[in-house]
């Protein structure tokens, strides 16, 4: 017998055998894994889609932080008379379209001075009951809220950055009201128009930020009744609450229509000042 042959033909089967068995785990990994590009069939167009929103939003929100500081510096460097102070603060509220309100508050929490000049009438108000003026009060450095119901009455968000004097005395706060969705929307333009995804961002507690449907926008998902007969919408906001990217198929109504169809969303994450948004693409399937 020719043990030499029988040993080779032995190994190439158990070689063959080996490489089928990786083959089979590996296709089974690939089809549980959650990254963009590798899951559901997102391909390239869905990565490059995900990649340019995070890329924007994280580039406005920075730009944001930036003016914040650069405001409070400005601050810093005048008497800080009510002229002077409504210059800085009107020519910060008008850098960018998504700030609707630039306010210097007291160490105490009363709005001192405040732009533009509709809201004039909230010069002298108490905001120390807000949690995120106590908040900065309290580190005396740049926090950030969450999505919710400004004193100037609309919804929003806030940016608290410290003011110094020029000795380095603490001054108060520098406070930014922003509209999440005026950020968000030219990138959510940009993504439609180049490769037909759909634009969502909502905080990890399930508050909607940014939906193409405007009526969506700062619905609370996990209370909100509307939602309640659709039980994959709910199973996919508690999938981007706990996951900071990944990818998941639900059902929900059509932009503009009350006719259900399947969907498909890859998120990720942009995070500023310990405050986190999940970013979605998302298409109909």
């Amino acid at each position: 017998m020719n043990f030499m042959g029988l040993f080779s033909n032995i190994g190439f089967i158990a070689l063959l055998l080996v490489f089928c068995f990786s083959f089979a785990c590996g296709c089974a990994g690939i089809d549980n894994v959650s990254t963009v590009g590798s899951a559901g069939g997102g391909g390239d167009d869905a990565a490059e889609a995900l990649q340019y929103l995070e890329s924007g939003v994280n580039s406005s929100l920075s730009d944001t932080l930036a003016l914040a500081g650069e405001t409070s510096r400005a601050l810093a460097d005048i008497d800080r008379n009510q002229t002077q102070v409504n210059v800085i603060l009107g020519d910060s509220q008008e850098r960018f379209s998504w700030i609707d309100s630039a306010a210097f508050i007291s160490p105490g929490g009363q709005v001192v001075a405040i732009m533009p000049e509709s809201y004039s009438d909230l010069v002298g108000a108490d905001l120390s009951y807000q949690e995120i003026v106590q908040e900065a009060l309290a580190t005396r450095s740049p926090v950030m809220s969450d999505y919710m119901l400004l004193d100037e009455g609309v919804m929003g968000t806030l940016l608290e950055y410290p003011v110094y004097s020029e000795d380095g005395e603490y001054a108060g706060i520098l406070s930014f009201a922003f509209t999440p969705a005026e950020l968000i929307e030219p990138y959510a333009g940009d993504i439609k128009s180049k490769y037909g995804y759909s634009v969502m961002v909502a905080q990890p507690d399930g508050v909607i930020l940014y939906d193409e449907d405007s009526e969506e926008i700062g619905s609370e998902t996990f209370v909100n009744p509307a939602y309640e007969a659709y039980p994959s919408l709910i199973a996919f906001a508690e999938e981007y609450s706990s996951s900071p990217s990944g990818t998941y198929n639900y059902s929900f109504k059509a932009t503009g229509s009350a006719d259900e169809v399947q969907k498909q969303a890859f998120w990720g994450t942009v995070e500023i000042l310990d405050k986190e948004w999940r970013v979605m693409v998302i298409k109909e399937i």
